[in-house]
């Protein structure tokens, strides 16, 4: 959130591939912002990622919508208490090796509880194991 600085936050993301460049995707996200707001985002959301798979890279950018709950202080733009919402993301895997993948993202988190605003931003670090090849 805005003026917050670093938060963690803790997620997980699932994903199903819909062919060489599509994938379904689930995910839940719990952060929590202190500062000035104090306030914590859990949200859950579906949508899909549109990537190019280029041997050990692959960049990807991916559209979700979903339930985003503000806890404690409202948000940014008033936010508070469930809501619908949405996200825009873009991010690069590498693969070391088929099973693992390493990666980094942005991504920019929309409410529509007063007009259209993109109160949340986050860029996260992850790893992911992936089965089924």
């Amino acid at each position: 959130m805005k003026g917050t600085g670093v938060a963690p936050a803790l997620g997980l993301h699932g994903a199903y591939g819909l062919g060489d460049m599509f994938d379904a995707t689930v995910e839940v996200l719990g952060s929590h912002h202190v500062g000035s707001t104090g306030t914590d985002v859990l949200s859950a959301s579906a949508g899909a990622a549109y990537k190019i798979d280029v041997f050990e890279w692959i960049p990807y950018v991916s559209l979700l919508a979903g339930y985003y709950d503000y806890i404690g202080s409202p948000g940014p733009n008033r936010e508070h208490g469930s809501q619908f919402g949405a996200s825009a993301q873009i991010g690069l895997d590498y693969l070391p090796m088929r099973e693992l993948a390493l990666g980094a993202e942005v991504r920019w988190h929309a409410s529509f509880s007063d007009g259209f605003h993109f109160p949340l931003f986050s860029a996260t670090l992850g790893a992911e194991y992936r089965w089924g090849w």
